[in-house]
């Protein structure tokens, strides 16, 4: 969720300014893309079609629960089904399920999602906000299920076809050559896939001072008040729950603690 929020997963792109050399042919590891992997395309990568079916198929699902649970008589399930439809479309190819998987894998909720919502249940604002933040928490995990495991196991594949091992990930990328990996033996090592905070990332979101030689547990520190920035001002303008006043409370002292 954090990486989500401060859109640092580690992307093709991201991991080509890491490690150019590693990473010079790369492409998308899942469909080989001629263009390199960003946030759009792995969204709509073509190999990617089945897990976008089959998270439209738990959202759909999930929605007319949720839907049912909030109610205080049984809708029927043709009136359902029809709200499901309007907010999520009747396949996962609608244009209203990819502008509702866009925004939500970025936790966030269009406007017209929500009006329909609001017009076509008249539930109250308050369970309305419960549905479309159980929806966001559902979409999160399925995401993850569906895309970005998947989309890593690929790549560790590619890494692997490449004689790409952990030590090379985590040496400097200015050591190794193009040579040195073409010419080593195959390695035995599990491929692992760099999955830590981009400074370019940070830099764009939170104005931070460019710095390339951040450690990984630096970058992992600012993070902590960049996701807490994130979290409050979601909670405030959209969800309100007794706990989260306690979480604020907690996040700020652990802000105060790391001093940042």
């Amino acid at each position: 969720m954090v990486k989500l929020l401060t859109k640092s997963l580690p992307l093709g792109k991201v991991l080509k300014r890491r490690k150019k050399t590693l990473y010079a042919e790369l492409k998308c590891s899942s469909c080989n893309y001629n263009d390199q992997e960003d946030w759009t395309h792995l969204l709509t990568c073509p190999s990617r079609a089945r897990g976008r079916e089959q998270i439209y198929t738990e959202l759909k699902k999930a929605l007319q629960t949720l839907i049912q649970q909030h109610q205080k008589e049984k809708l029927p399930e043709y009136t359902i089904n029809n709200i499901s439809n309007q907010l999520l479309g009747h396949t996962h190819e609608a244009i209203e399920f990819k502008d509702f998987f866009s925004m939500a894998s970025e936790l966030k909720i269009t406007s017209s999602f929500f009006n329909i919502l609001c017009k076509e249940t008249k539930l109250p604002r308050s369970k309305k906000l419960l549905i479309t933040t159980d929806l966001l928490r559902i979409t999160v995990f399925n995401f993850k299920k569906f895309i970005w495991i998947p989309r890593c196991e690929d790549l560790a594949q590619w890494e692997k076809k490449q004689n790409i091992t952990t030590k090379d990930k985590c040496s400097k990328d200015s050591t190794i050559t193009s040579d040195t990996i073409s010419t080593k033996n195959k390695s035995t090592d599990t491929p692992q896939v760099l999955d830590d905070i981009d400074n370019h990332e940070l830099h764009s979101l939170n104005k931070l001072e460019k710095n390339l030689t951040l450690t990984k547990l630096d970058r992992c520190i600012q993070a902590v008040k960049i996701c807490k920035d994130q979290m409050v001002k979601y909670i405030r303008y959209n969800v309100y729950k007794p706990w989260m006043y306690k979480t604020s409370n907690i996040l700020n002292g652990l802000a105060k603690t790391l001093d940042l």
